[in-house]
């Protein structure tokens, strides 16, 4: 007679899933990405990306605008048009400006299909003296939801985002 023990199912470790989708530039981050599709009840009409704007920096940030390179096409290769969001504010050392950029869904007779890159700019003060701040920042994919096959295919390699 023998006794056995299980003590949880035995399978395999899942694959880590990546950070939701983030961009920094030092301590300035913009932070969990995504991309949202119109909805008439919360009163959007075209699709945008969101996000959060965090200044971590020990400088002020003022007047921040964010400009995403929108790319067309499931494999995203043809850049077609920007989606802009800006902040006519200041943002101090700790503060967060959440954002939404608009574009529409064709450009040019093209569908959107992804974004990937921002244009991160404004006015950095600091010790009494401002400088221009102007940085491109790269970041994975945000796919267009309504293309599931591409998202699937990227995930396939890249492991699931934290959504």
């Amino acid at each position: 007679m023998a006794l056995l023990w299980l003590v949880g199912p035995a399978h395999a470790k899942d694959k880590p899933k990546p950070l939701a989708i983030s961009a920094c530039y030092g301590k300035i981050c913009i932070a969990n990405l995504r991309w949202g599709r119109p909805n008439s009840f919360d009163g959007t009409y075209s699709p945008y990306v969101e996000g959060t704007l965090v200044n971590g920096s020990v400088a002020t940030l003022r007047s921040p605008s964010l400009t995403f390179g929108l790319k067309a096409g499931s494999a995203g290769e043809d850049f077609i048009g920007t989606a802009i969001a800006t902040y006519s504010g200041t943002l101090p050392t700790g503060a967060r400006w959440v954002f939404r950029a608009e574009f529409p869904r064709v450009i040019s007779g093209r569908y959107v299909g992804r974004t990937q890159s921002v244009i991160l700019s404004g006015s950095l003060t600091r010790n009494g003296g401002a400088e221009w701040l102007e940085r491109t920042l790269a970041f994975d994919p945000l796919f267009n939801p309504d293309d599931r096959g591409t998202i699937q295919r990227w995930e396939k390699i890249h492991g699931k985002r934290q959504r």
